[in-house]
């Protein structure tokens, strides 16, 4: 026997190695083994045999008893062996065939997953001709998928069939799947209308993704715009084109972001003016003030001083043209501003704010010297309505200066500007040589009524004239709660007239007319004196004895 343990050979007898005290019971007779090895790769039947009793441990006393196990044992080889490893094979084979049938169908795409994958592909090859063919069938098939729609839509749009398009999208939309599922149709569709020049369409469509903030639909929809701002500006639509500039500058993206700001100035401008001149002149406001936000020029304040004084706000006109003066100084502009200075402290002495009014008018008169401010300003002016309902204009002639004012006259004229003629006038001395002078700091009352009737329409006005000078108008309009009585505390400043001219007759003294107030000389009449034989009126001839 062999052991297992060191490959020595023992006689049968041994119960254990000598060698290494491993037990030999139950071991394999190695010897047989070999010699079964031999006998099945031998011709020679006798070799097996020959082959055991030349071994070591053919030399036992048990031959015969050694000779019928080996026997035994190739039987079993020969008989069970090959048939239990071709069976695990073939089991074996037959488990991977079910696992491979069994994986294959239980990882199938579905027919209508299929289509939908292939339609995608060939979209995604510009195939839109077979794309159409192919999602029509995954439509068939899954009629309730609204992707499949939306990628029809894509493929319908290809073909330049966009009705079919639409049609599925609105199958899409029933399903509860809109454009902004699909980005790229969206962007197809919008591409589709641009090179139509349909960019409303192309701009609703993508407004939805770029408020989703999908992919760079941002950038898609800010160069739309664009593009579509710039043709309705060409074609005049300002408000159009303003909707679409803007919309740029919001999304701070696109191409051409870096011209938002020069276009919106060219429409705020074009809005402001073409506005101011249909007199809306609260949105014109509104458009020069983001002008004026974006740049500075002197032409914005100019043309927001000009609605300013239109609509009687001399301080914010006047706020207006400093900044346009402290921009662009130039004679032209100062001589504006003292102007308006004039006429806005001419208001505040009406309003009996005298101290504040007469500094404006100071100011004026430092701006341009060629601006005549009044030695005396009038202030307190009312325009009301007599017991007649004749116009009748009163306030006070006020001496701000300090000195005294010996010779003062005053005329009123009653004008009607939509005629562009003068109805009726009066002059009277306020101060002469007969009367006290006015001191200063001193007042002195003033009374008109009118010899013609007015209408309080705002298109007539009283033309206060002091010593000759035009001093200020005062419109006859009516009163709020439907008095037809006016007081023209706060008049707006009238575009300097040009002096009438005396007429050649004046017209006659109405009884009316009502006295002058205390302290006030009585009244040169306007109404042609009678004349003596000679030519010579009583009042000439009484002027002449004086030396006058």
């Amino acid at each position: 026997m062999r052991c297992p343990g060191c490959d020595l050979y023992h006689p049968s007898q041994y119960d254990s190695c000598i060698n290494c005290g491993m037990s030999l019971n139950g071991t394999t007779d190695v010897a047989v083994e070999e010699a079964d090895v031999v006998d099945r790769h031998s011709d020679d039947g006798d070799t097996a045999s020959s082959y055991a009793h030349s071994s070591p441990e053919s030399n036992g006393d048990s031959g015969p008893e050694h000779h019928k196990r080996r026997s035994s044992h190739l039987k079993h080889k020969s008989k069970a062996g090959i048939p239990t490893a071709a069976g695990i094979v073939t089991a074996i084979f037959i488990l991977l065939i079910f696992a491979g049938a069994t994986f294959f169908f239980l990882t199938r795409t579905p027919d209508d997953q299929r289509l939908l994958t292939k339609g995608r592909e060939e979209l995604g090859r510009n195939q839109y001709a077979f794309a159409v063919e192919t999602l029509n069938k995954a439509a068939t098939k899954s009629p309730n998928d609204p992707r499949v729609y939306l990628l029809l839509a894509r493929a319908y749009v290809g073909i330049s069939d966009v009705d079919k398009a639409w049609q599925a999208i609105s199958h899409a939309q029933q399903l509860g799947k809109g454009v902004v599922a699909e980005p790229d149709l969206a962007s197809d569709l919008a591409n589709y209308y641009m090179k139509r020049q349909q960019y409303d369409k192309a701009i609703d469509l993508l407004r939805p993704l770029a408020k989703e903030n999908i992919g760079d639909k941002k950038s898609e929809l800010a160069d739309l715009d664009a593009a579509y701002g710039d043709t309705l500006l060409g074609k005049g639509d300002l408000e159009g084109a303003l909707r679409c500039w803007e919309e740029v500058k919001t999304l701070q993206t696109g191409s051409r972001l870096g011209e938002a700001e020069a276009r919106l100035t060219t429409i705020y401008e074009k809005l402001a003016f073409k506005l101011s001149g249909e007199k809306k002149d609260e949105a014109a406001i509104g458009y020069l003030s983001k002008l004026t936000s974006i740049a500075k020029n002197p032409k914005h304040y100019l043309t927001m001083a000009d609605i300013y004084e239109r609509n009687k706000k001399l301080d914010l006109a006047i706020e207006q043209l400093r900044k346009a003066n402290e921009l662009s100084p130039s004679a032209d502009l100062q001589k504006r501003l003292s102007s308006l200075l004039a006429k806005r402290g001419k208001e505040l002495m009406d309003e009996g704010n005298s101290d504040t009014g007469y500094a404006y008018m100071q100011q004026a008169r430092s701006m341009d010297s060629s601006n005549s401010v009044p030695d005396v300003t009038l202030r307190g002016v009312n325009v009301t309505m007599d017991s007649g309902r004749m116009p009748k204009i009163s306030g006070e002639v006020w001496n701000p200066s300090d000195s005294e004012i010996g010779k003062l006259t005053m005329r009123a004229e009653l004008y009607d500007t939509k005629n562009d003629r003068s109805l009726w006038q009066k002059e009277t001395r306020i101060v002469d040589e007969y009367d006290r002078r006015l001191g200063s700091r001193d007042s002195r009352n003033f009374s008109f009524t009118s010899g013609a009737a007015g209408r309080y329409d705002g298109t007539m006005e009283f033309r206060m004239y002091i010593d000759g000078s035009l001093y200020k108008s005062y419109t006859l309009e009516k009163r709020g709660g439907g008095d037809d009585t006016e007081t023209a505390s706060t008049p707006p400043p009238a575009k300097e007239p040009v002096k009438a001219k005396e007429p050649a007759v004046a017209p006659p003294i109405v009884s009316g007319d009502s006295a002058p107030a205390p302290g006030v000389a009585p009244s040169t009449p306007t109404t042609a004196p009678t004349t003596t034989p000679g030519g010579v009126s009583p009042e000439e001839k009484t002027l002449q004895n004086l030396g006058f």
